[in-house]
């Protein structure tokens, strides 16, 4: 695969998926958008998402984007337990 870029596909993922950048906004933008989920699905459980992003920035010692992601998905997974 030609030009393949692990790193800006985890980063766009990141800022999408912690609201930091829209999904929108990216794609109005000059590059190519790839992200690791599909953020036009509603209702999608995005626990996998989450977790691969951790290990991801884990790995690339990025502690303080883990955090953002571990508060993100925490503060969803409280929301959903509150709509039930």
């Amino acid at each position: 695969m030609k030009d393949f870029d692990e790193h800006t596909l985890m980063l766009q993922s990141y800022y999408v998926i912690t609201n930091q950048v829209g999904y929108k906004q990216l794609l109005n933008q000059d590059t190519k958008v790839t992200l690791i989920f599909d953020p036009t699905k509603e209702g999608e459980d995005r626990s996998r998402v989450f977790n691969d992003l951790i290990s991801y920035f884990e790995g690339t010692e990025e502690y303080e984007k883990c955090a953002e992601l571990l508060y993100s998905r925490n503060l969803i997974n409280n929301l959903s337990l509150q709509k039930k």
